[in-house]
């Protein structure tokens, strides 16, 4: 890994733990620069602002969620048990990116997509922003069964997958 990379994974990392412990309104490019290390110099060198390091934070996350789940069975059940298991494993890094970027939890949705191939983009976009609302719900109320009724709901309408 390069400098430069490394330089940007720790100013990551530093948003990642930020994010679990402050509103978001209270992270600053200050913030993140101290908690990673580095001068806000180097901060502008990487990101724009503190909103673009929370944001490919969020999106970093997702790819994270999105590697594990490839490497999970093939079925429809496994992959989502595994997917609603993760989520509620990092509900407490999730929820306040997911009440700032509205698509955060959608980025996360893209393994469904070998299941929903029969269905046009439309009703793809339907069925995914459809549960990434149960979903959304259930770990805001932090109740696991609505995430069971997610899964559940998913499953069994796609019983052909």
């Amino acid at each position: 890994m390069t400098n430069e990379n490394l330089t940007c994974q720790w100013i990551l990392e530093a948003c990642m733990d930020l994010i679990t412990r402050y509103p978001l309104q209270e992270i600053t490019v200050s913030s993140i620069a101290i908690r990673a290390g580095v001068s806000r110099r180097t901060f502008y060198r990487h990101f724009p602002s503190a909103e673009d390091a929370l944001r490919e934070c969020c999106a970093q996350k997702m790819r994270e969620v999105q590697c594990e789940l490839k490497e999970q069975p093939d079925s429809l059940h496994d992959r989502v048990g595994h997917y609603l298991e993760t989520l509620w494993d990092i509900r407490a890094f999730i929820l306040p990116l997911m009440e700032r970027y509205a698509d955060c939890l959608e980025q996360s949705t893209a393994f469904l997509d070998p299941f929903l191939a029969s269905f046009t983009p439309s009703e793809r976009q339907f069925l995914k922003a459809g549960f990434s609302n149960l979903v959304r719900g259930a770990l805001q109320s932090g109740d696991r069964e609505q995430l069971a009724t997610a899964e559940h709901t998913l499953v069994h309408f796609l019983p052909s997958a």
